[in-house]
């Protein structure tokens, strides 16, 4: 785990004006991730990102698979959006039911105008389960007002490449949401920095309804070291 005190004492906190367009941790995460700022969102944890989501969609309703993150649940009653249950399967394997998922999206009977939202935990918390890039492609394409929000808290403990950052990168979802987080790799839980990765325009309009000093500046300082210290390594935790 690596350790941000020496970024800590580098910040005179007294009187540090906090950048509200989050500019030099934008710019820090993309040359991380390999996109450019205008894609890249940031917020206090991957909780603030979810709730800012279901916001900015209004969504009538949002799918999700049990076992997972209870946040999507949680944000969901909280946003007044119907939130619909597609179990999955049985263990060991808690495989997803995609078929299901597509059949309760395409014939749900929305009590509002707003757009459907799929929750996605990749790898799932806690099954650990991985979504499949062609899975994640039929959602994308299952319905023209869906909104898939792939959530890779534990991305950087995946033992292959982000199918859903592949996807993201072809420009070709523009429907397709990422949710990063620091809370688990870096070991930052306790400072709450996560961001999303999303097509400029939903960017946009998030920054128009972020709360405008969400990241504080030592949690903006611990994460910018933490990048600068190179790519992450998980192989102490992968050998416990």
């Amino acid at each position: 785990m690596l350790t941000c005190a020496s970024a800590f004492v580098c910040v005179s906190f007294g009187f540090v004006l906090i950048d509200p367009d989050q500019n030099k941790l934008r710019s820090a995460i993309s040359s991380y991730v390999g996109l450019p700022t205008s894609h890249i969102l940031c917020g206090a944890g991957s909780d603030e990102s979810i709730d800012m989501l279901f916001r900015a969609f209004n969504p009538s309703g949002c799918f999700i698979s049990s076992p997972t993150f209870s946040m999507y649940d949680f944000f969901g009653r909280i946003n007044q959006t119907a939130v619909v249950d597609v179990p999955r399967g049985e263990p060991p394997a808690f495989a997803l039911d995609t078929d299901g998922l597509i059949s309760r999206i395409q014939n749900f009977s929305r009590p509002t105008a707003g757009a459907k939202m799929v929750c996605i935990a990749s790898p799932n918390n806690p099954t650990g389960g991985v979504i499949a890039r062609k899975e994640l492609e039929q959602l994308l394409l299952c319905d023209p007002d869906v909104c898939v929000v792939v959530d890779e808290a534990y991305g950087e403990f995946m033992d292959r490449a982000s199918d859903a950052l592949e996807l993201y990168r072809t420009g070709r979802y523009q429907n397709l949401v990422i949710l990063r987080t620091f809370s688990k790799f870096a070991g930052l839980a306790g400072l709450r920095v996560g961001y999303l990765l999303a097509h400029p325009s939903l960017v946009e309009a998030m920054l128009q309804i972020k709360q405008p000093y969400n990241i504080n500046v030592a949690a903006d300082a611990a994460v910018r070291h933490c990048l600068s210290a190179g790519p992450p390594s998980t192989a102490a935790y992968s050998e416990h």
